[in-house]
């Protein structure tokens, strides 16, 4: 029989060798870490309802996305390895010009957490942008 510390243990070590994409961002929390990572980090440019309409939104260069037609926008399907990549931002290339949103990846890493809660949090807000699709 596995014990639930052996089956962490192996759900980690997956998730280490294949990267980010390992856990499917189905298996994020959407409603709970998702939604409240959302709400604290990103609603201040893209607003509440993910639309683009943050009140910060009209100071920036660049408008925010509107994040509700993500999948829209890729055939009907939502392109969930490219949001990953995006929230998290530290292997975008610099030559693709500046970027006025942050690069969660490292903000959330500078401030002490671990890599695999990095990568956790990141799939959590994008369970919970799969749950806003138009």
């Amino acid at each position: 029989m596995i014990s639930k510390r052996t089956g962490l243990f192996g759900l980690i070590v997956a998730a280490a060798i294949s990267g980010p994409a390992a856990v499917a961002e189905e298996e994020g929390d959407a409603h709970g870490v998702g939604e409240a990572a959302w709400l604290e980090h990103c609603t201040v440019c893209h607003g509440r309802d993910g639309t683009g309409n943050g009140p910060f939104a009209p100071m920036l260069k660049t408008p925010p996305a509107d994040l509700t037609r993500l999948a829209e926008r890729n055939g009907g399907d939502f392109p969930a390895a490219k949001v990953r990549a995006v929230i998290d931002g530290r292997r975008i290339p610099i030559a693709h010009g500046t970027a006025e949103m942050p690069i969660w990846g490292k903000v959330w890493s500078d401030a002490g957490e671990r890599e695999i809660g990095v990568r956790a949090r990141i799939i959590d807000v994008v369970a919970y942008l799969r749950t806003i699709q138009k």
